[in-house]
């Protein structure tokens, strides 16, 4: 008996060995993404929310479509906040996209643990067609619990009615606004930020309580007084900022995060820009949604939603999408890097107007049906269109914050641009 016993110890011991040897590797399958990259991340989520932002506005279908670079550096960047030392690489065929995942092993062990799989079209989604782990090939069929479960984690069946695999890219389609209205909240929240957003939240409430009015608040002299406020002064400037930015693209969308500490209510106050409450929104929002762009698709669909839902029956407006570019060029500048975050933190103490923050928006066009849209500028892809996308990018680069910021960096700063 002890005989059996000791042999099929060893025979375990064997196969184990075996096994980790086919499971096991010395090296990494997926290469480690360059020192770029987390730059390369923002440009490229900033192009993509831009251009998905104003395909909602022109009334086109609300698709967003990833290459396997912007999968490349999505992955890495969610793997960043849950698996530092992780590496992937994401490569997309004509009928198939492939992951290859790489972790490295604690020193005890050592080596990488080496992870592929083939995703292929299945319905209005996709699913595992072929699955490895190191040398070893396991059923499919395994794994799709574990992403099944995954993916409801994240919200995914609540916010897409489709995935798509597309000639070199992978389309994701938003689900309606019926299946939307239950879904999961505008933005999800980590407990060290929420802990920020919280505290913003608490202070802007009582800014705007301390007014004693209920007539609509200046946007930009709310936002000024909420990134100066000695109560956020400590810790990181550029998480700060984020924090006062999603407070406010959360008030704007009429939503209040459930605060355990507080009993306040959310004040029955507008903010406006330009006299407006609508670019309010889209300002913020849409700096909101570049703050969060890398957090997941959740927020990125959530924001981009509003957005739609905001304005979609008034009509095109290039007024909107002004103020939707100014909001995501203001978060890049405010969360970029500390010295950056803490120079429109000190530029804050000296208020903003709201010429500072979105161009004077009076010589754009708006409400305009889609075939109108289509006749004057040739939709998203016509000449004027572009022109007139250009010239607004141009204005913004004027502005007095932009300017100021970007001769700081220069170490010259022109006093006329800093109030």
């Amino acid at each position: 008996m002890l005989r059996l016993l000791s042999s099929l110890i060893g025979l375990l011991l064997v196969l184990g060995l075996a096994l980790s040897a086919l499971v096991l590797s010395t090296r990494d399958s997926a290469p480690e993404l360059p020192a770029s990259a987390a730059a390369d991340m923002r440009s490229r989520q900033a192009r993509a929310q831009a251009q998905f932002v104003d395909r909602l506005q022109a009334g086109g279908d609300a698709v967003i479509e990833l290459g396997s670079a912007d999968l490349d550096l999505l992955l890495a960047s969610l793997l960043a906040e849950q698996m530092s030392e992780a590496r992937a690489r994401v490569t997309v065929g004509d009928d198939r996209a492939q992951i290859t995942l790489s972790t490295p092993l604690p020193e005890a062990l050592g080596g990488w643990l080496n992870l592929e799989a083939d995703l292929v079209q299945s319905g209005q989604g996709l699913a595992i067609g072929r699955l490895e782990l190191g040398s070893l090939s396991l059923p499919p069929t395994l794994a799709t619990p574990v992403v099944q479960q995954i993916l409801s984690l994240l919200g995914v069946p609540d916010l897409l009615s489709s995935i798509a695999l597309k000639p070199g890219a992978v389309e994701l389609r938003p689900a309606a606004d019926d299946q939307l209205a239950n879904g999961p909240p505008l933005v999800a929240f980590a407990d060290a930020e929420r802990v920020r957003v919280l505290e913003a939240q608490r202070r802007l409430y009582e800014l705007i309580e301390r007014r004693g009015s209920r007539r609509p608040v200046d946007a930009a002299e709310l936002l000024a007084e909420l990134i100066a406020s000695p109560s956020l002064e400590n810790g990181d400037p550029a998480a700060e900022n984020r924090a006062a930015i999603l407070a406010l693209a959360v008030y704007v969308n009429g939503r209040s995060i459930p605060d355990p500490a507080s009993h306040a209510r959310k004040p029955k106050v507008t903010l406006h820009l330009h006299g407006r409450d609508d670019w309010a929104q889209h300002f913020f929002t849409s700096a909101a949604l570049q703050v969060k762009g890398g957090s997941g698709l959740a927020n990125l669909i959530g924001f981009a939603k509003e957005l739609h839902d905001s304005g979609g029956s008034s009509g095109f407006s290039f007024k909107d999408l002004a103020a939707n570019r100014a909001g995501n060029r203001f978060a890049e500048l405010a969360v970029g890097d500390p010295g950056t975050a803490r120079r429109i933190r000190a530029m804050a103490r000296g208020g903003f107007s709201d010429e500072d923050l979105v161009p004077a928006p009076d010589w754009l066009p708006e409400r305009m049906s889609r075939a109108t849209f289509r006749r004057d500028f040739g939709g998203r892809d016509g000449r004027m269109y572009q022109v007139v996308v250009n010239e607004i990018e141009r204005r913004i680069g004027q502005l007095p914050i932009v300017r100021a910021l970007e001769a700081a960096a220069g170490n010259t700063v022109p006093t006329h641009a800093v109030r």
